[in-house]
């Protein structure tokens, strides 16, 4: 009996332990990458993780002169005359007539006394992969600082917290110190793993402490005070364009977007036949060409339109709910970015969009997926976008394909959506009405009432079999 009581206490306990939170970190922003978590060589000449190739200088070309005629491209028995020695009127046996050099056995003739071939070395790119260990790592693992593993925070190493790439994840009420010096709580809060700061920390290497969340975005349907309320591009069907219509619709072509000298454009749209299925193209063809021009100009207006980083309120709450059901603690975390176009238009054919963004508001450095909101709600993933880097590793501009325009936003992953859209809203709110100040984790409070309730249960239990011991007796 005493043991099977000290097994029920023991478990109490664990029980107990278990429903509290663990402590809070201490993490430092990475001091090698910045906080951006991407790699980038101290080697001058290291471009991508390559080297320019030393053998051939970078000329893809290996260069060996012929030892046959010692680079002077004549040959040897008839020194370049193309005629037997002594005799001009029969031609030379070893050049036939030619006076080129032919070369030593399994050569073959040289090119003006010189021989050029691919280099072994760089197969004729001209570059060669860097053998940097640390080079070689970030090749391996998408870009990743090998410090942080990516994370853009270092941990304390193997007594403390370690840089797997994982424990230095920060979460909610980590303490961060930044490289400016400065010291905040991640997420915003208080931490537990020492002093307490005001400000929170960004998570995506700014080195400021001062939000967790993206930079505010303006409400499309405010206005400045004062000032009389524009019409937004699309609101109105404008007139088709029937230049847009292309002469051959067999080819490739852009969709050419209006110079703004004073809002130049964000993005740019191309039509390309061979991302067309079989049903696509027929439909594309079989378009009369009013109808075909209606849907260029309304797609060029749409375009023209773009805002990449602008959101409503209600794109920031089905964002804000996407990163809670995707496990992310913040939009930078999980790459969620929106991009705004005015207006909606289905085109019954898919067009490559290409955005550009401000330097500096989304991260490069791994893979990168776009999605598609339409109006009903349902959510379309685009697949894996293409995308340039500034020199930073930000993303300069994203490329993708969509056969209709509305809500578009960026994800760091594949996400999770099986789920509805009413669901993705009770993650905001804990499943309930109320208000909430959104600093309550939603897991420790379900831990601690389970942890409340086998407490209780084993108690109870305790207690019948001591009473129940005691009548034995």
């Amino acid at each position: 009996m005493k043991k099977l009581i000290s097994l029920i206490i023991s478990l109490t306990l664990i029980a107990a332990f278990a429903a509290f939170p663990v402590e809070a970190k201490i993490l430092h922003q990475c001091h090698y990458c910045g906080g951006d978590g991407i790699y980038t060589c101290d080697a001058v000449d290291c471009k991508d993780g390559k080297l320019p190739c030393g053998r051939c200088n970078s000329t893809g070309q290996t260069i060996e002169m012929c030892r046959d005629c010692n680079g002077t491209g004549k040959c040897r028995l008839c020194q370049g005359s193309g005629k037997r020695l002594g005799d001009d009127t029969i031609d030379c046996d070893n050049c036939n007539g030619t006076g080129q050099c032919q070369g030593g056995p399994g050569w073959g003739p040289c090119t003006e006394g010189y021989y050029y071939n691919q280099c072994p070395d760089c197969n004729g790119e001209r570059v060669v992969w860097h053998d940097n260990d640390w080079c070689v790592y970030a090749r391996n693992h998408d870009g990743q600082c090998p410090i942080c593993k990516g994370t853009g925070y270092e941990g304390d190493g193997v007594e403390g917290t370690p840089n797997d790439g994982v424990s230095n994840v920060p979460r909610a009420g980590d303490g961060i110190y930044y490289l400016d010096g400065s010291y905040a709580i991640y997420g915003g809060g208080s931490s537990g793993g020492g002093s307490t700061g005001t400000g929170t920390g960004t998570g995506t290497g700014t080195g400021t402490g001062t939000s967790t969340e993206p930079p505010q975005q303006n409400d499309p349907s405010s206005t400045e005070p004062g000032t009389e309320s524009q019409e937004q591009p699309g609101t109105d069907t404008p007139q088709a364009d029937m230049t847009l219509v292309p002469e051959n619709r067999n080819s490739d072509f852009d969709i050419p977007i209006p110079k703004d000298s004073e809002h130049p454009a964000s993005a740019s749209v191309h039509v390309e036949m061979g991302k067309m299925t079989d049903e696509e193209q027929r439909y594309y063809a079989g378009l009369p060409a009013e109808e075909l021009a209606q849907i260029l100009t309304n797609v060029r207006t749409i375009v023209a339109s773009a805002e990449p980083g602008r959101s409503d309120s209600d794109t920031d709450k089905l964002l804000d709910s996407l990163a809670v059901q995707n496990g992310y603690e913040s939009l930078p975390e999980g790459r969620l970015f929106p991009l705004y176009f005015e207006g909606h238009q289905e085109i019954g054919f898919p067009v490559r969009v290409t955005v550009s963004i401000e330097q500096g508001l989304l991260n490069g450095g791994t893979d990168l997926y776009v999605y598609h909101v339409a109006d009903d709600g349902e959510i379309e993933s685009l697949g894996r976008a293409e995308y340039s880097t500034y020199e930073d590793g930000s993303i300069e501009s994203v490329s993708f394909y969509t056969s209709s325009f509305s809500t578009f936003f960026t994800s760091a992953k594949e996400l999770d959506l099986n789920f509805q859209r009413d669901e993705l809203d009770s993650n905001l709110t804990g499943g309930n009405d109320s208000e909430s100040d959104g600093n309550t984790p939603v897991i420790p409070i379900v831990a601690s009432v389970i942890a409340v309730a086998v407490i209780a249960a084993l108690a109870v239990i305790t207690i019948v079999l001591v009473k129940k011991r005691k009548t034995n007796m």
